[in-house]
């Protein structure tokens, strides 16, 4: 996109009736079509089914008043926009002939889909976020094909990145220098970047300077790699999560309302807050809701707490399908002492609970009945890119020798599928094997 400061509006390089697309091409405009002989988007009236290539899902059909129009073929079972497939609330599905896609909305980029895109000047074609009084940066994410985007800079907010943040209203980030306030928390300024081997100060210039010009995606810092190299890397005095999304904690008291800190992580990522099952937003203090209106493409699909489908745990794949082998999910079975059915999705949510971790990394079974009445349920912690299942497993075998089972009367829990016997063992005795067994895994390890 440009801008022509004649009409002070922003055009695009793409012919009549397209836009720009995420990838930085043409897409014809609603209610035209690409005519393959001359490469030009003509109205759906004036096309032919000769030079209509139509989506999958869908076959191309005369009519005397709309011409070539693209329709639902009768007998086709292929996924599509709207059936079987939905999109994140700030991306827009598109049917292709590969299959349904979400895209941006036009003029909108970054991760997300969540940010205006830059465009140029028309006097000099310098790229920028030229908003009056708006406090934004031009950036390019190298590592997908995101179009340059807008990003506010620290402290500031809103659409076009105008408004002060309230989050960093009452920080004084005075006491650490060269830091400013971001997202409520002190980070290295602009041209300066976190020293790991520094004792005193955190945030030292970047010498040689060659990060002073660099402009880092999300959380990212910039660090020189030798005299003339640049690499940005996670701000891990800050941030955590394997995308650097996440603020760094030690204990549930760095964390804000509705969250917890995550500490069963794999060995390279640094505890993080993460939010409780229902619960969303940077401060994790709004309720899900999207999901009530997100429908996923296939049983192994769910809506997480930002109302995007992703894969249950033990699944991955584009179309979730295909088992997850690196997740390494570890089976649990616990035997409650109270004759009460619980909803699947209530344990689901008390034992993520209880573990610190997301609700997608925890699936259960419904529940079956011993001899003796009580309820079981099977239950698998799943790891993932943050997650390692396996001081995940050990934690929950903590919690429930300690007791701390987040209101379920566990009266045994064994690793696998019990038997018989293994269930109706008294309480008492699995409680102080589970003790003794994280007690010798803590002493070999």
């Amino acid at each position: 996109m440009r801008y022509d400061p004649n009409t002070q509006t922003c055009v695009s390089p793409c012919p009549p009736n397209a836009h720009l697309t995420l990838n930085g091409g043409c897409e014809c405009d609603q209610g035209y079509v690409r005519d393959t002989t001359t490469a030009s988007c003509v109205p759906l009236t004036q096309a032919t089914c000769d030079t209509v290539r139509c989506p999958l899902g869908y076959i191309c059909t005369m009519t005397n008043t709309a011409g070539a129009q693209c329709v639902v073929d009768p007998n086709t079972t292929s996924i599509r926009c709207g059936y079987g497939f939905q999109c994140p609330t700030t991306q827009v599905c598109v049917d292709t002939t590969n299959g349904p896609k979400c895209v941006c909305p036009q003029g909108f980029g970054g991760f997300d889909c969540s940010r205006p895109l830059c465009w140029r000047l028309e006097v000099n074609g310098a790229l920028g976020c030229w908003w009056p009084n708006s406090s934004a940066d031009c950036v390019s994410d190298a590592t997908t094909v995101n179009p340059p985007y807008c990003v506010c800079r620290p402290g500031y907010s809103g659409p076009r990145c105008d408004t002060m943040d309230n989050r960093c209203a009452n920080v004084d980030c005075s006491a650490q220098p060269n830091t400013v306030c971001k997202d409520g928390r002190c980070v290295c300024a602009p041209g300066y970047v976190y020293d790991i081997t520094a004792n005193t100060a955190r945030c030292v210039l970047a010498l040689p300077p060659v990060c002073v010009n660099v402009t880092c995606n999300g959380n990212l810092i910039c660090v020189a790699q030798g005299t003339t190299d640049t690499q940005c890397i996670c701000n891990n005095d800050v941030y955590s999560a394997v995308d650097c999304s996440k603020p760094r904690c030690t204990t549930d008291s760095d964390c804000g309302a509705n969250s917890y800190c995550v500490i069963n992580t794999r060995t390279s990522i640094l505890p993080f807050c993460a939010c409780k099952p229902g619960w969303t937003g940077a401060d994790c203090t709004t309720p899900v809701t999207t999901c009530d209106s997100t429908r996923c493409p296939n049983a192994n699909f769910e809506c997480n707490n930002e109302g995007r489908c992703v894969c249950k745990a033990g699944f991955t794949g584009p179309d979730c399908k295909t088992t997850d082998t690196t997740a390494n999910c570890l089976q649990i079975t616990i035997t409650l002492s109270a004759n009460v059915d619980f909803p699947v999705e209530t344990v689901r949510t008390k034992i993520a609970e209880i573990l610190k971790v997301d609700i997608t990394n925890i699936k259960v079974d419904p529940p079956v009945r011993t001899s003796d009445g009580r309820v079981q349920y099977t239950f698998y912690i799943c790891g993932d890119a943050n997650i390692d299942s396996g001081k995940a497993n050990s934690a929950f075998f903590a919690a429930v020798s300690s007791g701390n089972t987040n209101g379920l009367s566990i009266d045994s829990a064994v690793q696998g599928t019990p038997t018989e016997e293994d269930s109706s063992s008294d309480a008492t005795t699995i409680k102080a094997i589970f003790g003794l067994a994280v007690f010798v895994i803590a002493f070999l390890f």
